[in-house]
């Protein structure tokens, strides 16, 4: 018996376009995916993670921001260890006071990694934020408050 030759049935069509729509992924098509309304912006193949006391994630397309909230008292240091690697575009990273008034803030265009300790000059809800400027690339954020060692 000789070969025999399959259509594609009305049938079957969904499976491929299913398979279609998989090898495409596959071979890293660009799919434009709007964040979250609260997450504020525009996220394009975003992968994230964000657990207390850590922020990171790494991106094809990054305009807007991702913040979290954390609590401190006044003498109080926040410690901050921070990676950006911007591609392209701005990272932009920040600590905001409980009225929302920037304390401390590191901006990047190319890699920058570092630590810093910021006192929190009173007591409230202050915010971690970092903001993509048409960015891509990735980032990691661990910050950690640590009471003032005294005499």
């Amino acid at each position: 018996m000789l070969g025999r030759t399959r259509t594609v049935t009305p049938d079957r069509r969904w499976l491929v376009a299913l398979f279609a729509a998989v090898v495409l992924l596959g071979l890293g098509a660009d799919l434009a995916i709007e964040g979250p309304p609260w997450a504020g912006g525009r996220r394009v193949l975003w992968s994230g993670s964000s657990v207390p006391g850590h922020i990171g994630a790494h991106f094809r397309y990054f305009d807007g921001t991702d913040s979290r909230h954390l609590s401190g008292t006044a003498g109080e240091n926040l410690i901050i260890h921070y990676d950006l690697e911007p591609e392209k575009g701005v990272l932009a990273l920040n600590l905001l006071s409980p009225q929302g008034a920037a304390i401390w803030t590191r901006s990047a265009t190319e890699p920058a990694l570092g630590n810093t300790t910021v006192p929190l000059p009173e007591s409230g809800r202050y915010r971690v934020e970092i903001t993509g400027a048409e960015s891509r690339g990735r980032f990691t954020v661990d910050y950690q408050i640590a009471r003032p060692v005294g005499p």
